[in-house]
């Protein structure tokens, strides 16, 4: 017997497990050292572990925009980085550790886009073997290549999101419940379960995964009635229900705090089914259903692709009636008519979709080879017919190649930043949209423990600082930032830089969006337009630097420092995002030493009810910070001992509580 090194059985998935991550590997380091992904699960995990001032070591993740696998899988990935980054001696300590995440997070990023790598790489290794046991070697080989060069899902698996391991999961549950209905085994139903489960817990559009489990069930229960009495291989529905409950123990495993932590979870899901709802503000506006349609016949699969998944759909499903076609046909109908059914959208919404069709798309080849006309061929002749139309149905995954290629420029808010770094001295006020660079601020200082802020503060660093003020967005309801578009809240500033990726999505809307063009104006008229960096040999959009020709002293040398203005009243109901404004303001103007105009901000942050408990102790801390530094240290404790009975939960009526007693009596 030969070893398993010199079968065939092994080398052709490892060919395409090795092609898989070699094109995954390359570009997994785009964007960085800045970051332009959300990165959601790692930031989150980052949380739970308890580093800041402002946290504690929580398993809680506090976010059920979805569910919490993933983020536990980037939760364990930040401790093993840390021991191999200790291990090696790239650091000595924990501190060094946490000053790395705020100066230079490249180790994490990299890390954590390794972990969805490894679910691509592993989904183009389940579709290669779903492949191989429902319909043939040759159909195997080809949708394991299609998948392993699929520029999407290259893309998607060097990014920090949820949708490529979703897929992997979804991919995994298919594949089991294809064998299921040939072999209705209790290790089946349960396998299946725990795998629809794991979906689950990643996105909750994993739940869809239970209309083909559903009918894998049906399918073997018709093919059971042909056997003769009840064996182990007999379909029942005491194994259907024992594989629903698994799939139900095993979401609540993986994400338990959505039963723990009921409330916040249903409060973040309430705020979700608006997002789908209104979607994003100033992209496509088409309907979902005909965006996805478009994008599956386009950027996802191409017209070939596209065609031989539907026209396979059909002839596999409908006409020849293939029992494993109908389950894959039982997941992608209903998860297409779903995301088809949302205003918001976007092309990582349907990436689960591109194995199922990639699949589909390979056994109609197969099919085809292996018609009666061309059986009577040459084994040669047959498979280099197959390999001929599969190159050829790639030919548009080939041609995206270029564009996928793009976010290796350089970006224009990378360029924006290194800009600033070097013609921007160090304490200047920058106003700036986002999706413009990002800087360094108060921010990364206050919400540090002691030990980390002294070191970012130290030379030995090199880092460089400013009085950094985002202007809020929103996605959902976006006139809601129209009083945040008023430039005399921003006279303070040394420079405001401005990003096309914000001001086109209001230029195509100006009545609706009048008071944010109104604001882009007058940065023409009033400030100097002083640098600008398009996309004509890089990527991103096009970022704007403004120079405030009133500001002849730099913010953090000023004697006398513009006092905060409150915001204009052009609208009704607030917004919530008006306390963290001022917050981030009272932060800027404290760092640099203007204490009466910190302490103004703080009470104007004070002013707006917040449902972040954390916000309300940072005001409340950084305003006791401000009074004990113009010597109001008594002030300071009648503030502490007025906002404790008034404290959001009983968490920040005790860290109140604690900041009261190192107060001291009296303040002192």
């Amino acid at each position: 017997m030969k070893p398993f090194y010199e079968r065939p059985s092994f080398w052709l998935p490892a060919g395409l497990v090795i092609l898989a991550a070699m094109l995954r590997i390359y570009g997994l380091h785009w964007g960085l050292p800045q970051i332009y992904e959300e990165a959601t699960p790692l930031n989150r995990a980052w949380r739970m572990w308890g580093f800041g001032e402002q946290y504690s070591f929580d398993l809680n993740p506090h976010f059920f925009n979805y569910p919490s696998l993933t983020m536990y899988l980037q939760f364990f990935g930040i401790a093993v980085l840390f021991l191999i980054l200790k291990i090696s001696g790239v650091i000595g300590s924990l501190l060094d550790f946490r000053v790395m995440w705020i100066l230079d997070p490249t180790p994490f990023i990299l890390f954590g886009r390794t972990i969805t790598m490894l679910f691509s790489v592993a989904t183009v290794l389940v579709t290669y073997r779903l492949c191989r046991q429902t319909i043939s070697l040759p159909a195997a080989i080809a949708a394991g290549f299609l998948l392993a060069i699929h520029p999407f899902h290259i893309e998607k698996s060097q990014v920090i999101e949820v949708d490529v391991p979703l897929t992997f999961f979804t991919v995994l549950a298919l594949s089991i419940l294809v064998a299921l209905r040939g072999s209705p085994t209790l290790r089946h139903y349960l396998f299946a379960g725990a795998a629809i489960g794991l979906a689950m817990s990643t996105k909750y559009t994993g739940a869809v995964l239970f209309l083909p489990f559903l009918a894998a069930h049906f399918l073997a229960v018709r093919a059971s009635r042909n056997s003769e009495g009840v064996t182990e291989h007999t379909a029942s529905w005491q194994k259907l229900i024992v594989g629903g409950a698994v799939a139900g123990a095993v979401f609540i495993l993986t994400s338990p705090y959505i039963l723990l932590d009921f409330g916040a979870f249903r409060a973040d899901m309430r705020l979700e089914q608006e997002h789908m709802r209104l979607g994003h503000f100033g992209l496509d506006t088409s309907p979902a259903w005909w965006f996805y349609t478009r994008s599956l016949f386009t950027t996802l699969l191409g017209a070939p692709l596209a065609l031989l998944g539907l026209v396979s759909g059909i002839y596999l499903g409908i006409v020849k009636r293939r029992p494993w076609v109908w389950i894959l046909l039982a997941f992608f109908v209903p998860y297409f008519t779903g995301i088809g059914s949302w205003a918001m959208k976007a092309d990582r919404y349907a990436l689960p979709l591109i194995p199922v069709a990639i699949i589909l798309s390979a056994a109609l080849i197969a099919e085809i080879v292996n018609a009666p006309r061309l059986a009577r061929r040459s084994l040669t002749w047959r498979y280099g017919t197959l390999a001929v139309v599969v190159l050829l149905a790639s030919i548009p995954l080939f041609l995206r190649y270029p564009h996928h290629l793009e976010r290796l420029r350089p970006d224009t808010r990378t360029e924006t930043r290194k800009w600033i770094e070097a013609n921007i001295p160090p304490g200047a006020f920058v106003a700036t949209e986002y999706h413009g660079p990002r800087l360094l601020g108060p921010n990364e200082i206050w919400t540090q423990e002691v030990d980390v802020r002294n070191r970012l503060l130290s030379e030995e660093t090199g880092a460089r600082f400013y009085a950094v003020q985002p202007v809020p967005m929103f996605q959902v309801e976006p006139e809601r930032s129209d009083i945040f578009y008023s430039l005399r809240l921003y006279e303070v500033a040394d420079i405001v830089v401005t990003s096309s990726a914000v001001k086109s999505r209001y230029e195509r809307e100006p009545e609706r969006f009048r008071y944010q063009l109104a604001f882009y104006d007058s940065l023409e008229s009033t400030f100097v337009r002083t640098k600008q960096f398009t996309p004509e040999r890089m990527t991103g959009p096009v970022v704007t630097i403004y120079r405030n020709p009133a500001a002849t002293t730099l913010f953090s040398r000023r004697q006398n420092v513009e006092r905060p203005v409150p915001l204009p009243e052009i609208r009704e109901g607030l917004t919530g995002e008006e306390g963290q404004f001022y917050y981030n303001l009272a932060l800027n103007y404290e760092t640099y030493g203007h204490h009466r105009p910190a302490i103004e901000a703080y009470s104007m942050a004070l002013q707006y009810p917040s449902n972040e408990d954390n916000l309300f102790f940072a005001v409340c801390l950084g305003l006791t910070r401000s009074f004990v530094s113009v010597g109001e240290g008594q002030t300071a404790a009648e503030f502490l001992d007025q906002v404790i009975p008034s404290a959001p939960s009983r968490r920040v009526a005790a860290q109140l509580a604690d900041l009261r007693r190192v107060l001291g009596p009296g303040g002192k």
